[in-house]
């Protein structure tokens, strides 16, 4: 029985499978901008919001820390001991205020920063697909217990630990580079052998932190009104 050869396709049927995949990776294409463009807006839609409650939250502030004043100088004009009793009941008070104030903060602070960052799939040119987070991880067979507040990785064993702070300062640059790459390997043995990058970020940065840690080659990723910026240039494995 005789066997026919294929034709070869015309130049014609060439063309439209040529142009059949041109429309098909514009479409994706397009589709995947449309959806970073929406993510975008939602970003920005939700930043306007924090922004107003950041705003109303200072102005508590400054009247909690004006009406501090005018009971302490209230309490002056009253005997040693009265004065003595309610101004450590009034400081009481006013810093358990300041402290709710101080978690309303961090909580912003890291809600700003993990949706910031995660408008984009690469972190200082290393790509990543997954963001993950964990409140406190215990382990009492190993006496070790961490909490890691983003974590970029991909499927190549590469992870960024970024710790997030409101106000970062030295000490907490000390803690996190003592602390948080060993942890996570002990916490994570299946991760052990695995790529570690340290980041920080912050809206306000103590003096030298950030000199510190460029130098120690981790990344610091600052507030620029509803962008953020990162600086990695010297960046580590850890």
């Amino acid at each position: 029985m005789s066997r026919t050869k294929e034709e070869p396709l015309t130049e014609t049927a060439d063309t439209a499978i040529t142009e059949h995949v041109v429309r098909s990776l514009t479409g994706y294409w397009e589709r995947r901008q449309a959806d970073r463009e929406q993510k975008r807006a939602e970003f920005a839609e939700t930043q306007a919001q924090r922004n107003a409650v950041w705003v109303k939250m200072q102005d508590d502030l400054e009247k909690m820390q004006a009406e501090r004043d005018a009971m302490l100088a209230a309490k002056l004009a009253k005997s040693e001991k009265t004065k003595s009793n309610r101004t450590a009941c009034e400081r009481k008070r006013i810093r358990r205020k300041l402290n709710n104030l101080r978690q309303i903060q961090e909580k912003y602070a890291k809600n700003f920063f993990r949706q910031a960052v995660s408008l984009s799939n690469s972190f200082c040119g290393i790509e990543y697909n997954a963001i993950t987070r964990y409140g406190l991880i215990s382990n009492y067979n190993i006496d070790v217990e961490e909490s890691f507040d983003m974590i970029l990785h991909n499927n190549e064993g590469t992870f960024i630990l970024i710790e997030i702070e409101y106000e970062f300062h030295l000490h907490d640059l000390k803690t996190f580079v003592k602390r948080k790459a060993d942890n996570f390997r002990k916490l994570f043995p299946y991760h052990a052998d695995g790529t570690i990058y340290l980041a920080i970020a912050g809206f306000w940065f103590e003096d030298s932190v950030t000199e510190e840690a460029k130098a120690l080659g981790i990344a610091v990723v600052q507030a620029d009104g509803e962008n953020i910026n990162i600086d990695g240039r010297n960046l580590k494995t850890f």
